[in-house]
């Protein structure tokens, strides 16, 4: 009778993990650009609308309308709270690699030339997400 051999499972060197950790990391990334990409561009029949600013446009069904960064979901003013809570634009393009520095840039500019409109919009966001807030702690008094 032929027995059969089992085969011992082959390890990796910490250097190779590294090396494949590195490699999932830059595939996630570019798997993230390609699904934002997509759904910026996704809908032939959404109404878009140019802005001023190069970077940035207004898409009826991304964020209600609000500016965002041209073919992203990426609004304006998640840019301009990264910026109040400290961030340099490197790190906000550390932390959003689908975004270009000029990008940032850009939405930057468009902030100051519509400073109230983005306040709005962050007011807006920040009631919103203090409502939810609400309700979803008055729901876990349920369990």
């Amino acid at each position: 009778m032929n027995e059969l051999k089992q085969e011992k499972p082959k390890i990796l060197s910490n250097i190779a993990l590294r090396q494949l950790a590195l490699q999932i990391e830059r595939l996630e990334t570019e798997l993230q650009r390609a699904r934002f990409l997509l759904a910026a561009i996704g809908a032939p029949n959404v109404k878009r609308v140019p802005t001023e600013h190069p970077h940035i446009e207004r898409v009826e069904d991304i964020c209600g309308g609000e500016p965002v960064i041209k073919g992203t979901r990426t609004p304006v003013r998640i840019i301009i709270q990264s910026v109040k809570l400290g961030e340099t634009v490197a790190e906000i393009v550390e932390d959003l690699p689908h975004l270009t520095p000029a990008q940032v840039y850009d939405a930057l500019s468009y902030y100051y030339d519509n400073i109230q409109e983005i306040e709005e919009y962050i007011v807006e966001n920040e009631r919103e997400y203090e409502d939810w807030q609400k309700k979803n702690n008055s729901l876990s008094q349920f369990k």
